[in-house]
Protein backbone atom coordinates (compact mmCIF):
# COMPACT_ATOMS: atom_id res chain seq x y z
CA UNK A 1 0.00 0.00 0.00
CA UNK A 2 0.97 3.62 -0.40
CA UNK A 3 1.27 6.38 2.06
CA UNK A 4 -1.67 7.34 3.29
CA UNK A 5 -2.98 11.36 4.36
CA UNK A 6 -5.41 11.62 6.70
CA UNK A 7 -6.16 13.10 10.39
CA UNK A 8 -5.73 10.61 13.06
CA UNK A 9 -9.15 10.95 14.97
CA UNK A 10 -9.34 12.38 18.49
CA UNK A 11 -8.58 10.24 21.33
CA UNK A 12 -5.55 8.47 19.45
CA UNK A 13 -7.61 5.77 17.81
CA UNK A 14 -8.01 4.93 14.04
CA UNK A 15 -11.04 5.35 11.80
CA UNK A 16 -11.26 4.11 8.62
CA UNK A 17 -14.64 5.68 8.33
CA UNK A 18 -12.65 9.39 9.33
CA UNK A 19 -9.50 8.94 7.59
CA UNK A 20 -8.55 9.62 3.68
CA UNK A 21 -7.88 7.10 1.05
CA UNK A 22 -4.61 5.80 0.09
CA UNK A 23 -3.31 7.17 -2.58
CA UNK A 24 -2.23 4.04 -3.68
CA UNK A 25 -6.13 3.46 -3.92
CA UNK A 26 -6.35 5.56 -7.08
CA UNK A 27 -8.73 4.54 -9.53
CA UNK A 28 -7.31 3.39 -12.85
CA UNK A 29 -9.53 5.67 -15.37
CA UNK A 30 -8.76 8.76 -12.57
CA UNK A 31 -4.64 7.50 -12.88
CA UNK A 32 -5.18 7.68 -16.67
CA UNK A 33 -6.45 10.93 -16.64
CA UNK A 34 -3.56 12.65 -14.23
CA UNK A 35 -0.91 10.71 -16.85
CA UNK A 36 -2.88 12.40 -19.96
CA UNK A 37 -2.38 15.27 -18.26
CA UNK A 38 1.65 15.20 -17.76
CA UNK A 39 3.30 15.72 -21.00
CA UNK A 40 6.71 15.79 -19.99
CA UNK A 41 8.61 12.11 -20.03
CA UNK A 42 10.01 12.88 -16.49
CA UNK A 43 6.45 14.04 -15.18
CA UNK A 44 5.41 10.37 -16.02
CA UNK A 45 8.42 8.41 -14.56
CA UNK A 46 7.54 10.27 -11.35
CA UNK A 47 4.02 9.58 -11.27
CA UNK A 48 5.45 5.59 -12.09
CA UNK A 49 7.85 5.76 -9.48
CA UNK A 50 5.34 6.56 -6.52
CA UNK A 51 4.32 3.09 -5.59
CA UNK A 52 3.19 -0.21 -6.96
CA UNK A 53 0.05 0.83 -8.11
CA UNK A 54 1.00 3.52 -10.19
CA UNK A 55 3.58 2.00 -11.70
CA UNK A 56 0.72 -0.77 -12.68
CA UNK A 57 -1.42 2.45 -13.56
CA UNK A 58 1.30 3.58 -16.15
CA UNK A 59 1.97 0.81 -17.87
CA UNK A 60 -1.80 0.08 -18.52
CA UNK A 61 -2.13 3.60 -19.99
CA UNK A 62 1.45 3.99 -21.64
CA UNK A 63 0.19 2.94 -25.19
CA UNK A 64 -2.92 5.18 -24.90
CA UNK A 65 -0.85 8.53 -23.82
CA UNK A 66 -0.26 10.93 -26.23
CA UNK A 67 3.50 11.18 -26.96
CA UNK A 68 5.68 12.93 -24.65
CA UNK A 69 6.93 16.39 -25.19
CA UNK A 70 10.45 16.39 -26.81
CA UNK A 71 13.51 17.64 -24.79
CA UNK A 72 16.47 19.24 -26.37
CA UNK A 73 20.06 16.67 -26.18
CA UNK A 74 23.03 18.97 -24.76
CA UNK A 75 25.50 16.37 -25.45
CA UNK A 76 27.78 14.84 -22.99
CA UNK A 77 24.85 12.69 -21.68
CA UNK A 78 22.64 15.67 -20.89
CA UNK A 79 19.27 16.95 -22.09
CA UNK A 80 17.15 19.87 -21.21
CA UNK A 81 13.05 19.36 -20.18
CA UNK A 82 11.09 21.90 -22.68
CA UNK A 83 8.47 22.08 -19.95
CA UNK A 84 10.17 23.17 -16.83
CA UNK A 85 13.44 24.23 -18.70
CA UNK A 86 15.48 21.49 -15.91
CA UNK A 87 18.74 20.43 -17.15
CA UNK A 88 19.00 16.39 -16.30
CA UNK A 89 21.04 13.25 -17.27
CA UNK A 90 20.35 10.21 -19.36
CA UNK A 91 20.55 7.00 -17.20
CA UNK A 92 24.43 5.71 -17.19
CA UNK A 93 25.07 3.12 -19.59
CA UNK A 94 27.75 0.68 -20.31
CA UNK A 95 28.23 1.39 -23.54
CA UNK A 96 30.42 4.12 -23.12
CA UNK A 97 30.67 7.90 -24.40
CA UNK A 98 27.34 9.59 -25.36
CA UNK A 99 27.10 13.00 -27.68
CA UNK A 100 24.94 12.90 -30.59
CA UNK A 101 21.72 11.70 -30.94
CA UNK A 102 19.02 10.67 -34.02
CA UNK A 103 15.49 11.15 -32.80
CA UNK A 104 14.89 9.01 -30.14
CA UNK A 105 18.39 7.31 -30.32
CA UNK A 106 21.46 8.70 -28.33
CA UNK A 107 24.81 6.95 -30.42
CA UNK A 108 27.34 5.61 -27.48
CA UNK A 109 30.83 5.26 -28.59
CA UNK A 110 32.85 2.35 -27.25
CA UNK A 111 36.07 3.54 -24.92
CA UNK A 112 39.10 1.26 -26.24
CA UNK A 113 37.33 -0.09 -30.11
CA UNK A 114 35.69 3.03 -30.95
CA UNK A 115 32.76 1.13 -31.91
CA UNK A 116 29.53 2.99 -31.93
CA UNK A 117 25.80 1.89 -31.18
CA UNK A 118 22.75 3.87 -31.44
CA UNK A 119 20.81 2.66 -28.14
CA UNK A 120 17.27 3.81 -26.84
CA UNK A 121 18.00 5.33 -23.68
CA UNK A 122 14.29 5.24 -21.94
CA UNK A 123 13.99 1.41 -23.05
CA UNK A 124 16.50 -0.86 -21.88
CA UNK A 125 15.05 -3.59 -23.32
CA UNK A 126 15.49 -2.69 -27.58
CA UNK A 127 18.41 -3.95 -28.46
CA UNK A 128 21.25 -1.46 -29.48
CA UNK A 129 22.22 -0.83 -33.54
CA UNK A 130 25.55 -1.06 -33.94
CA UNK A 131 26.38 1.80 -36.66
CA UNK A 132 29.72 2.48 -39.06
CA UNK A 133 30.83 5.49 -37.28
CA UNK A 134 32.60 7.20 -34.23
CA UNK A 135 33.04 10.33 -32.83
CA UNK A 136 35.90 13.35 -34.21
CA UNK A 137 38.27 14.37 -32.29
CA UNK A 138 38.00 18.28 -32.63
CA UNK A 139 35.25 20.34 -32.11
CA UNK A 140 33.78 21.80 -35.08
CA UNK A 141 32.17 25.66 -35.65
CA UNK A 142 28.88 24.76 -34.49
CA UNK A 143 30.31 24.00 -31.50
CA UNK A 144 29.94 20.14 -31.70
CA UNK A 145 31.91 17.21 -32.42
CA UNK A 146 31.25 15.64 -35.90
CA UNK A 147 29.92 11.81 -36.64
CA UNK A 148 32.58 10.14 -38.89
CA UNK A 149 32.06 7.48 -40.72
CA UNK A 150 35.01 5.93 -42.40
CA UNK A 151 33.51 3.58 -44.70
CA UNK A 152 33.34 5.89 -48.05
CA UNK A 153 35.71 4.93 -50.72
CA UNK A 154 39.36 4.66 -49.96
CA UNK A 155 38.54 4.72 -46.37
CA UNK A 156 38.23 8.64 -45.94
CA UNK A 157 36.11 10.03 -43.01
CA UNK A 158 32.68 11.41 -44.58
CA UNK A 159 30.58 13.37 -41.59
CA UNK A 160 27.05 11.82 -40.90
CA UNK A 161 24.16 14.07 -40.84
CA UNK A 162 21.06 11.95 -39.96
CA UNK A 163 20.45 7.96 -38.98
CA UNK A 164 17.26 6.65 -40.01
CA UNK A 165 16.86 2.57 -38.09
CA UNK A 166 14.06 1.19 -40.43
CA UNK A 167 14.41 -2.33 -38.91
CA UNK A 168 16.58 -4.26 -37.06
CA UNK A 169 17.70 -5.47 -40.64
CA UNK A 170 18.54 -1.94 -42.44
CA UNK A 171 19.16 1.70 -41.41
CA UNK A 172 19.84 4.30 -43.74
CA UNK A 173 22.89 7.23 -43.40
CA UNK A 174 22.78 10.38 -45.15
CA UNK A 175 26.26 12.16 -45.42
CA UNK A 176 26.80 15.88 -45.33
CA UNK A 177 28.35 16.27 -48.58
CA UNK A 178 28.84 13.57 -51.58
CA UNK A 179 32.00 11.14 -51.46
CA UNK A 180 31.98 10.59 -55.46
CA UNK A 181 32.97 13.55 -58.04
CA UNK A 182 31.22 11.91 -61.12
CA UNK A 183 27.67 10.81 -59.70
CA UNK A 184 27.22 12.83 -56.30
CA UNK A 185 24.91 11.40 -53.60
CA UNK A 186 24.98 11.27 -50.55
CA UNK A 187 23.13 8.05 -48.96
CA UNK A 188 24.12 4.77 -48.00
CA UNK A 189 22.92 1.56 -46.31
CA UNK A 190 23.74 -0.53 -43.81
CA UNK A 191 22.46 -3.88 -42.08
CA UNK A 192 22.85 -3.72 -38.50
CA UNK A 193 24.03 -6.99 -38.12
CA UNK A 194 27.31 -6.51 -39.92
CA UNK A 195 27.74 -2.93 -39.70
CA UNK A 196 30.80 -2.38 -41.36
CA UNK A 197 29.51 -3.68 -44.93
CA UNK A 198 28.34 -0.52 -45.92
CA UNK A 199 26.46 -0.01 -49.52
CA UNK A 200 26.40 3.14 -51.20
CA UNK A 201 22.66 4.19 -53.09
CA UNK A 202 22.58 4.31 -56.49
CA UNK A 203 22.54 7.84 -57.61
CA UNK A 204 18.94 8.78 -60.08
CA UNK A 205 18.93 8.00 -63.73
CA UNK A 206 19.98 11.26 -64.74
CA UNK A 207 22.04 13.16 -62.56
CA UNK A 208 23.64 12.86 -59.11
CA UNK A 209 21.35 13.87 -56.05
CA UNK A 210 22.66 15.47 -52.71
CA UNK A 211 19.70 15.08 -50.47
CA UNK A 212 19.13 17.66 -47.69
CA UNK A 213 17.33 15.76 -45.41
CA UNK A 214 15.56 12.17 -45.39
CA UNK A 215 12.24 10.33 -44.36
CA UNK A 216 10.63 7.19 -43.48
CA UNK A 217 7.05 7.32 -44.77
CA UNK A 218 4.50 4.31 -46.40
CA UNK A 219 7.12 1.84 -46.14
CA UNK A 220 9.82 3.88 -48.33
CA UNK A 221 12.80 6.18 -48.08
CA UNK A 222 12.65 9.51 -49.49
CA UNK A 223 14.91 12.30 -49.60
CA UNK A 224 14.72 15.77 -50.70
CA UNK A 225 17.29 18.39 -52.61
CA UNK A 226 17.91 21.64 -52.05
CA UNK A 227 15.74 22.57 -55.01
CA UNK A 228 12.84 20.45 -53.55
CA UNK A 229 13.18 17.65 -55.54
CA UNK A 230 11.98 14.34 -53.85
CA UNK A 231 13.24 10.94 -54.55
CA UNK A 232 11.74 7.91 -53.16
CA UNK A 233 13.83 4.74 -52.48
CA UNK A 234 12.29 1.05 -52.22
CA UNK A 235 12.68 -1.27 -49.70
CA UNK A 236 13.31 -4.54 -51.39
CA UNK A 237 13.37 -7.52 -49.28
CA UNK A 238 14.37 -10.93 -50.10
CA UNK A 239 17.27 -13.30 -48.34
CA UNK A 240 18.72 -9.97 -47.25
CA UNK A 241 17.20 -6.42 -46.30
CA UNK A 242 18.14 -3.66 -48.75
CA UNK A 243 17.73 -0.37 -50.32
CA UNK A 244 16.41 -0.51 -53.90
CA UNK A 245 16.40 1.84 -56.59
CA UNK A 246 15.27 5.24 -56.63
CA UNK A 247 12.39 7.10 -58.18
CA UNK A 248 12.04 11.11 -58.85
CA UNK A 249 8.38 11.24 -57.48
CA UNK A 250 8.84 15.04 -57.43
CA UNK A 251 10.50 17.24 -60.27
CA UNK A 252 9.14 20.67 -60.35
CA UNK A 253 10.92 22.81 -58.62
CA UNK A 254 10.56 25.66 -55.75
CA UNK A 255 11.24 29.17 -56.22
CA UNK A 256 15.28 29.17 -56.76
CA UNK A 257 15.49 31.91 -55.36
CA UNK A 258 14.28 30.81 -52.28
CA UNK A 259 15.63 27.55 -52.52
CA UNK A 260 19.29 28.57 -52.39
CA UNK A 261 20.28 29.73 -48.96
CA UNK A 262 16.44 27.44 -47.56
CA UNK A 263 16.80 24.45 -44.86
CA UNK A 264 14.76 21.27 -45.77
CA UNK A 265 13.31 19.07 -43.49
CA UNK A 266 11.04 16.53 -44.13
CA UNK A 267 7.97 15.00 -41.79
CA UNK A 268 5.41 12.46 -41.39
CA UNK A 269 2.33 14.16 -40.32
CA UNK A 270 1.04 13.36 -36.67
CA UNK A 271 -1.57 10.79 -38.27
CA UNK A 272 1.30 9.34 -40.49
CA UNK A 273 -0.58 10.11 -43.58
CA UNK A 274 0.98 12.58 -45.43
CA UNK A 275 4.66 13.53 -46.11
CA UNK A 276 5.50 17.25 -45.08
CA UNK A 277 8.18 19.49 -46.10
CA UNK A 278 9.36 22.51 -43.80
CA UNK A 279 11.61 25.00 -46.03
CA UNK A 280 12.84 28.05 -44.34
CA UNK A 281 15.50 30.69 -44.36
CA UNK A 282 16.18 33.88 -43.15
CA UNK A 283 15.79 37.24 -45.29
CA UNK A 284 18.79 39.20 -46.87
CA UNK A 285 20.10 42.09 -44.93
CA UNK A 286 21.10 44.94 -46.42
CA UNK A 287 23.45 47.21 -44.76
CA UNK A 288 21.80 50.59 -42.81
CA UNK A 289 18.22 48.57 -42.70
CA UNK A 290 17.14 47.60 -38.64
CA UNK A 291 17.23 43.96 -37.98
CA UNK A 292 13.97 42.26 -37.68
CA UNK A 293 14.90 38.51 -35.87
CA UNK A 294 10.64 38.35 -35.64
CA UNK A 295 10.83 37.56 -40.01
CA UNK A 296 11.38 34.68 -41.54
CA UNK A 297 10.96 33.18 -45.10
CA UNK A 298 8.86 29.40 -43.72
CA UNK A 299 6.66 27.17 -45.90
CA UNK A 300 5.36 23.95 -45.16
CA UNK A 301 4.24 21.78 -48.12
CA UNK A 302 2.48 18.36 -48.41
CA UNK A 303 3.79 15.88 -51.45
CA UNK A 304 0.83 15.06 -53.35
CA UNK A 305 2.78 11.95 -54.89
CA UNK A 306 -0.20 11.03 -57.08
CA UNK A 307 -0.15 14.48 -58.92
CA UNK A 308 3.81 14.40 -58.94
CA UNK A 309 3.98 18.22 -57.07
CA UNK A 310 3.99 19.90 -54.08
CA UNK A 311 0.84 21.46 -52.58
CA UNK A 312 1.27 24.47 -49.81
CA UNK A 313 -0.11 23.88 -46.70
CA UNK A 314 -1.02 26.88 -45.04
CA UNK A 315 -2.96 25.77 -41.57
CA UNK A 316 -1.59 22.57 -39.89
CA UNK A 317 -4.28 22.98 -37.58
CA UNK A 318 -3.82 20.71 -34.33
CA UNK A 319 -0.87 20.18 -35.29
CA UNK A 320 2.98 21.32 -34.52
CA UNK A 321 5.73 20.60 -35.89
CA UNK A 322 9.38 20.10 -34.47
CA UNK A 323 12.33 20.02 -37.25
CA UNK A 324 16.02 19.68 -37.13
CA UNK A 325 18.73 17.94 -39.68
CA UNK A 326 18.96 14.85 -37.29
CA UNK A 327 15.39 14.06 -36.60
CA UNK A 328 12.25 15.94 -37.07
CA UNK A 329 8.65 14.87 -35.48
CA UNK A 330 4.49 16.41 -35.78
CA UNK A 331 2.64 15.85 -32.93
CA UNK A 332 -0.93 16.33 -32.38
CA UNK A 333 -2.24 18.96 -29.55
CA UNK A 334 -5.82 18.15 -29.65
CA UNK A 335 -6.51 15.41 -26.75
CA UNK A 336 -2.75 15.89 -25.12
CA UNK A 337 -2.07 17.20 -22.23
CA UNK A 338 -1.96 20.62 -20.08
CA UNK A 339 1.35 20.77 -21.27
CA UNK A 340 0.83 20.94 -24.71
CA UNK A 341 -1.78 23.20 -24.82
CA UNK A 342 -0.20 25.90 -22.45
CA UNK A 343 3.06 25.69 -24.71
CA UNK A 344 1.33 25.32 -28.12
CA UNK A 345 -1.10 27.61 -27.82
CA UNK A 346 -3.58 25.14 -30.17
CA UNK A 347 -1.31 23.68 -32.55
CA UNK A 348 -0.20 25.61 -36.12
CA UNK A 349 3.16 26.55 -35.01
CA UNK A 350 6.79 25.16 -36.56
CA UNK A 351 9.45 24.26 -34.01
CA UNK A 352 13.17 24.90 -34.81
CA UNK A 353 16.22 24.60 -32.99
CA UNK A 354 17.55 28.00 -31.74
CA UNK A 355 21.14 26.89 -32.38
CA UNK A 356 20.14 26.15 -36.12
CA UNK A 357 18.49 29.52 -36.03
CA UNK A 358 21.21 31.62 -35.15
CA UNK A 359 23.26 29.71 -37.51
CA UNK A 360 21.04 30.67 -40.51
CA UNK A 361 21.68 34.51 -39.07
CA UNK A 362 24.92 34.41 -38.86
CA UNK A 363 25.39 33.63 -42.73
CA UNK A 364 22.64 36.64 -42.98
CA UNK A 365 24.54 38.99 -41.38
CA UNK A 366 28.01 39.33 -43.34
CA UNK A 367 27.11 42.54 -44.65
CA UNK A 368 25.60 44.24 -41.42
CA UNK A 369 27.57 45.03 -37.91
CA UNK A 370 27.00 41.77 -35.24
CA UNK A 371 23.65 41.89 -33.46
CA UNK A 372 23.94 43.10 -30.15
CA UNK A 373 20.19 42.71 -29.16
CA UNK A 374 19.03 40.36 -26.05
CA UNK A 375 17.99 37.09 -27.81
CA UNK A 376 21.50 36.98 -29.69
CA UNK A 377 23.40 37.39 -26.54
CA UNK A 378 21.67 34.60 -24.82
CA UNK A 379 22.65 32.65 -27.52
CA UNK A 380 25.99 33.82 -27.84
CA UNK A 381 26.50 32.84 -24.34
CA UNK A 382 25.56 29.70 -25.13
CA UNK A 383 21.56 29.50 -23.81
CA UNK A 384 19.99 26.40 -24.87
CA UNK A 385 16.79 28.02 -26.73
CA UNK A 386 14.32 26.96 -29.54
CA UNK A 387 12.56 28.98 -32.28
CA UNK A 388 8.62 29.18 -32.66
CA UNK A 389 7.35 29.94 -36.06
CA UNK A 390 3.63 30.74 -36.17
CA UNK A 391 1.49 29.60 -39.17
CA UNK A 392 -0.76 32.08 -38.61
CA UNK A 393 0.72 35.75 -37.73
CA UNK A 394 4.34 34.49 -40.21
CA UNK A 395 6.35 35.47 -37.12
CA UNK A 396 9.45 33.52 -34.99
CA UNK A 397 9.71 34.02 -32.00
CA UNK A 398 12.78 32.87 -29.48
CA UNK A 399 12.69 31.18 -26.22
CA UNK A 400 15.61 30.72 -24.01
CA UNK A 401 15.85 28.03 -21.77
CA UNK A 402 18.06 30.02 -18.99
CA UNK A 403 20.60 27.53 -17.12
CA UNK A 404 22.12 29.98 -14.70
CA UNK A 405 25.46 31.81 -15.44
CA UNK A 406 26.75 28.40 -16.80
CA UNK A 407 28.40 28.93 -20.42
CA UNK A 408 27.09 26.29 -22.89
CA UNK A 409 29.04 27.50 -26.10
CA UNK A 410 30.17 23.70 -26.88
CA UNK A 411 26.99 22.63 -25.98
CA UNK A 412 24.58 20.23 -28.88
CA UNK A 413 21.39 21.65 -29.76
CA UNK A 414 19.30 18.35 -30.77
CA UNK A 415 15.61 17.22 -30.13
CA UNK A 416 15.40 14.12 -28.75
CA UNK A 417 11.85 12.54 -28.59
CA UNK A 418 11.03 9.95 -25.98
CA UNK A 419 10.03 6.67 -27.10
CA UNK A 420 7.58 6.16 -23.98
Amino acid sequence: MGLCLGKTPRGGGTSSSSSSPCWADLPPEIAGVVLSRLGSHDDRLSFAGVCREWRLAAQYHRTLLPPAMPCINLGHGAYQSITDGKVRRFAKSSHGRVDASFGGWLLYEHEGSRRCSLVDPLSPSTPATEVPCRYGNRLVDRGCCHVLSDCGPLGREFPVEKILILSPQLAVVMFQSSPFMLAPFNLAYFRPATPTEISWSPPTPTAGFISKDIAFHRGKVFAVDWKGSLLAHEIVAGATVSLGPCERVISVHLDEALAMNANYHLVTSSDSQKLLMVQWSIPNLMAGIKIDHHSMSLHVFEADLDKGRWSEVTDLGNQVLFVATTGSRAIAVEGSSEHYHHRFQGGNRVFLLGNNWAWAWAHRRAVVAPCKCSDCRKLTNGIPSYCVYDMISGKASLVSLRRGSNSMKHSRSEWFFPSV
